[in-house]
């Protein structure tokens, strides 16, 4: 990621928050390498799966539900 300022950041994974009300009640951090393998790839799409189905009210233990 690059800021306006123009300095650059890296981090190993994405942070996804579940939303309840405008406020965060959950966090699931999803860590992948420098170089993000093909099994990084389907566990970030695993993650993104759960959120989606927690967003959308049916089950899944994505938030703790």
């Amino acid at each position: 990621m690059t800021l306006e300022s123009g300095t650059s950041l890296s981090y190993p994974g994405i942070l996804l928050v579940g939303y309840e009300d405008e406020e965060p009640v959950c966090e699931r951090w999803v860590p992948f390498g420098e170089e993000p393998t093909e099994e990084d790839d389907e566990r970030l799409i695993e993650e993104l799966r759960g959120a989606l189905l927690w967003q959308q009210h049916r089950p899944s233990s994505w938030c703790g539900s």
